[in-house]
């Protein structure tokens, strides 16, 4: 759920929202959520909605990240191996 909130709402800081699970048996709620810096308050089951789609783009994300600095390592002749020995 947290990433899925810092994804959707990407000007959303830590202290903006708090995640809060009373073992109660009815799952995550939001205990927290500054209304004006983040606008109304979402339902869960949005957040919930988003899960899997915002994994999928996170990890899309990270992907093509890594895919960049690769190219960049590789168009100095480096790899990620020389600087895992370099200790970088």
């Amino acid at each position: 759920m947290y990433n899925t909130i810092k994804y959707l709402y990407p000007n959303a800081e830590d202290w903006d929202f708090q995640l809060r699970d009373d073992n109660d048996g009815k799952g995550v709620y939001l205990d927290f959520w500054n209304e004006e810096k983040l606008g109304t308050k979402p339902e869960m089951s949005f957040i919930a909605s988003k899960i899997d789609e915002t994994e999928i783009l996170i990890q899309a994300e990270a992907a093509a990240a890594k895919a960049a600095a690769e190219a960049k390592l590789a168009a100095l002749g480096l790899t990620a191996e020389d600087l895992k020995a370099l200790g970088l």
